[in-house]
Formats: C-alpha cells, sequence, structure tokens
C-alpha cells in the first residue's frame, strides 16, 4: 500500500510539473503573438510612411524626360542616400540586417565603378 501511495504522489508531482510546464509555455506563445502582432502593425506604420514620402517626392521633384540623364542623376542621387542611411545605423548597439546589405552593394558598387575606371 505503501509504495502505491509513493507512486500516486510521484505521478501527481509529475503532472503539477507538466500542468505549470505548460502554464510557461502558454504564456510564452501569448508574449509572442502580442510582439508579432506589434512588429507587424510596425511594418504597416513604416509602409505608410514610405508610401507618403514618394508620394511627396513625386509631387515636389520635376520629372527629367531624358532617360539616360535621369539613370545618371537617379544612380548618384540612390547611392548618396544608400551611404547616409547607413551611417544611421553604425553608433547603435545592434545594425540593422539591412544596413550590412546596403554595405555590400556600396562594395559591390565600389568594385564596378573600379573596374569601369580601368
Amino acid at each position: 500500500m505503501a509504495a502505491a501511495l509513493e507512486r500516486y504522489f510521484a505521478d501527481e508531482s509529475i503532472v503539477e510539473e507538466l500542468r505549470a510546464m505548460e502554464d510557461r509555455l502558454a504564456a510564452t506563445m501569448v508574449r509572442t503573438l502580442t510582439e508579432t502582432a506589434r512588429v507587424g502593425d510596425d511594418v504597416q506604420l513604416v509602409i505608410a510612411q514610405v508610401d507618403q514620402l514618394i508620394r511627396f517626392m513625386f509631387q515636389v521633384t520635376p520629372e527629367i524626360f531624358d532617360k539616360e540623364v535621369a539613370a545618371i542623376v537617379g544612380s548618384r542621387r540612390y547611392t548618396g542616400f544608400l551611404e547616409s542611411f547607413a551611417k544611421e545605423f553604425v553608433g547603435r548597439k545592434r545594425r540593422a540586417v539591412f544596413a550590412g546589405h546596403v554595405d555590400d552593394v556600396l562594395a559591390g558598387e565600389d568594385g564596378a565603378n573600379a573596374s569601369c575606371a580601368t
């Protein structure tokens, strides 16, 4: 009888441990879903801001009718944008992943410019 009671109480403690683990997992999942929803909201906000910026740029900048000139000017302005954009993330504790990609793009353009100059 003592062995049966001992086994019963041991099984009960395992059940309690499993319940506690299930509660912790549920809480973690709820926090993760909440944070994911917040990130999704932030992404939507960024998309809306970029949309407004693009609309503004199209309204205030004149259209360039010469396609070659447009390509040269656009490339120069875009490269300048990438350089200034990447510099914004250098001082932070964690650099954004896309800042590393910007570095790769700029390094690739430098290599292409160097090969064109030779």
